[in-house]
């Protein structure tokens, strides 16, 4: 030990590549406290502590009961804190939803701002317990405390940023809206709203544009066959002269309202020319259940239909492996749905 701090004393770059490593554990130590933090407040919040992961060795909350799901490349420590769906959905009262629902977007603030001040705390402990001298060895632990309020101060930031642009921007609500839905949420729980009664003055096109596919998605999972109209004409008047690939999930949303809910079959062509090769080459469910409502509604092929339809059930266990819980349960509906118009 002494041989390792006299070569610290003479040598610059050892140094720095102490503090650099000192300043790394400050981030594992800020990780820590994290990891504390959402365990004992994230339930209180209406949210909970999801997975944990210790230098890329992953743990998983699945009913319950924590699980090792395997390791990936990390040096970090991390949690990750998801929508409590459960609770949710056990929730009655409509009031209480919207109460829970803003507790938990207002978690994240909440969170940020007890780790950054605990983290500060435990920064300036740091700091003042070395000396006032510039030794190696005082610089290496005013690293440690430095790194602790770098770290601390870093996730305040992120965390205030990310509350803005989620209070703020149809983006941030669109963020929020896809967070629930792969926590877990089933999709008529989502309780999403129309863009015009949304509260953001501005939207830009590429916003609505991103938003319309969830939704739509959420209009048809609720039955509220009757609202789509005016969702959909808007999002034709949004619609590019050109089509590009991050609005492909709206062409594919619109040609199945077009081959279904309101069949149109020269709408429901145009839309086919830009995703049908998708939709066709794509083995899911939901791709299976659009190509099955375009065979029997534009194209009149009954027995293509029936086929499409078979596979898109055949296939909802390997469906089931790539998407949320409320995406297959929605899935599950549409092809019952679906093979009720079929009469199969």
């Amino acid at each position: 030990m002494d041989r390792f701090i006299r070569s610290i004393r003479g040598n610059t770059l050892v140094l720095l590549v102490t503090v650099f490593v000192f300043f790394l554990i400050a981030s594992w130590v800020r990780g820590l406290i994290e990891i504390l933090i959402n365990f004992i407040f994230a339930p209180l919040f209406g949210n909970k502590l999801n997975s944990v992961s210790f230098w890329g060795y992953g743990f998983e909350n699945m009913n319950d009961k924590w699980t090792y799901v395997g390791k990936k490349s990390s040096l970090g420590i991390r949690s990750y804190v998801v929508f409590d769906c459960e609770k949710f959905g056990n929730i009655d009262d409509p009031d209480e939803k919207k109460k829970l629902g803003k507790k938990s977007d207002g978690y994240h603030i909440f969170y940020s701002w007890i780790i950054f001040v605990l983290c500060l705390v435990l920064g300036l402990v740091v700091i003042f317990t070395a000396n006032t001298s510039m030794d190696s060895i005082n610089t290496i632990i005013c690293a440690l405390g430095a790194g602790l309020i770098y770290h601390g101060l870093f996730l305040l930031i992120v965390g205030y940023y990310s509350s803005h642009k989620m209070k703020t921007s149809l983006a941030g609500y669109t963020d929020n809206a896809v967070k629930k839905l792969r926590a877990g949420c089933l999709i008529p729980n989502l309780e999403l709203l129309p863009v015009n009664l949304l509260p953001y003055e501005k939207t830009i096109k590429a916003e609505r544009l991103l938003y319309f596919p969830f939704y739509f998605i959420y209009l048809d999972a609720c039955g509220r066959f009757d609202e789509m109209k005016p969702v959909v004409d808007a999002a034709n008047d949004d619609l590019p002269e050109q089509f590009s690939r991050p609005i492909a999930n709206a062409y594919i949303q619109l040609m199945y309202y077009y081959s279904c809910h309101n069949v149109d079959e020269v709408k429901a062509r145009y839309f086919y020319e830009n995703v049908g090769k998708f939709l066709v080459n794509d083995r899911d469910s939901n791709s299976r259940r659009i190509m099955a409502y375009f065979e029997l509604n534009i194209n009149k092929n009954r027995e293509a239909a029936i086929e499409y339809a078979k596979a898109a059930k055949n296939n909802l266990n390997t469906f089931k492996a790539k998407v949320s819980a409320g995406e297959y349960h929605y899935e599950i509906e549409c092809v019952d749905r679906l093979y009720r118009v079929l009469g199969i």
